[in-house]
């Protein structure tokens, strides 16, 4: 039995994690001597891309086909590998099915001291070609690094903060999540920042960590998004305008943002005239309730009215975030004025 497997596939949206995994299987086969020269990483989507990446092609077709070099051992790199699919004829010679042959044949058939790790960034199954995977499957070891919509990485950002010599109390990584986002490079950047800026050892209070992040480009989002809760138009418009002028075309994310924090606001306010505690909405609402508590000061600036007025005009408005572009400053701003000067307290929603 071999001591490691030699066909590794490491996929989802938790790039750091992935990242971490391949070095971690690296370390494994590869003396530190040897690293260097004994790991290759190569990207699928830049040799398809065209001829200029030809000497990549040849080379990667070599090192799956061609035993190591005085018989070292190696480790394969392939990023995006999703690109990778079946041909769809027999007689199809595109650089993408020779790959696909390649690939396919060393992994049914692992050369000796060759180690091929396959990494994409897709979160389903189903985006890779089926006989790939199958034969992942079957000769290697197959691992998925997803975060989703929901997921809060609280502990994780603890720990890791712990790894660096940090000590965060929880509501002070959940303020850090909400500022930064959930990505967990950009969590682990701002860690290693807090690490540096207050040396090991040092306690993170949650007054510092709004003041060190504030230049984070997640950090408008959260921003917006508070404003419009307490009902701040000068502050919503400012932090619109700076969001949009950095980020132009991300219309569509700002939107869904802010319409998850009325969907959620509104929900608040279901339970709240269904006389239900704060423990049995944050149970229910399978949020933490460090986030419940800060939805509920929010709620208290709306009534239940306002808030389903508010969240028809976002549904009436979607379309046109998604496939007008050149008006998505226009219509936030416009939104934005009508939440904060109580529009939709009375009026019937009209676009």
């Amino acid at each position: 039995m071999r001591e490691h497997p030699q066909v590794y596939l490491f996929y989802g949206n938790q790039n750091l994690l992935i990242d971490e995994q391949v070095l971690e299987v690296t370390n494994k086969i590869l003396p530190s001597d040897t690293h260097d020269l004994g790991f290759q990483r190569f990207s699928i989507e830049e040799i398809l891309k065209g001829s200029e990446n030809e000497g990549q092609f040849s080379e990667l077709i070599q090192s799956l086909e061609s035993l190591p070099f005085l018989e070292e051992s190696r480790v394969l790199r392939l990023d995006n590998i999703e690109r990778i699919k079946a041909p769809k004829s027999q007689s199809d010679k595109s650089k993408e099915t020779r790959l696909f042959h390649a690939i396919i044949n060393f992994l049914n058939s692992p050369l000796e001291k060759t180690f091929l790790v396959l990494c994409s960034q897709v979160t389903r199954e189903n985006d890779f070609s089926k006989p790939l995977l199958n034969a992942c499957k079957k000769s290697g070891r197959v691992r998925k690094f997803v975060a989703y919509d929901d997921d809060q990485p609280i502990e994780w950002t603890r720990q890791r903060a712990r790894s660096k010599g940090l000590q965060i109390p929880e509501n002070v990584a959940i303020e850090l999540i909400q500022l930064v986002g959930k990505n967990l490079n950009d969590l682990d950047h701002e860690l290693e920042k807090l690490r540096l800026l207050y040396g090991a050892d040092s306690v993170v209070e949650t007054n510092q960590i709004r003041k060190f992040v504030k230049g984070h480009k997640h950090y408008s989002i959260y921003a917006l998004s508070e404003s419009i809760s307490k009902k701040e138009l000068l502050q919503s418009l400012e932090f619109l305008e700076t969001h949009l002028k950095e980020n132009p075309r991300d219309g569509v994310k700002l939107f869904g943002v802010l319409t998850s924090q009325v969907r959620r606001l509104l929900l608040v306010k279901y339970f709240l005239s269904e006389q239900l505690s704060e423990t049995e909405i944050f149970s229910k609402m399978r949020i933490h309730p460090f986030l419940g508590r800060q939805l509920l000061c929010h709620t208290k600036g709306f009534t239940l009215t306002e808030l389903e007025n508010i969240q028809e005009h976002l549904a009436e408005i979607d379309l046109s975030i998604k496939f007008q572009q050149q008006h998505v400053r226009p219509l936030f701003q416009n939104l934005l004025e009508k939440i904060c000067l109580g529009y939709f307290q009375f009026s019937p929603v009209r676009v």
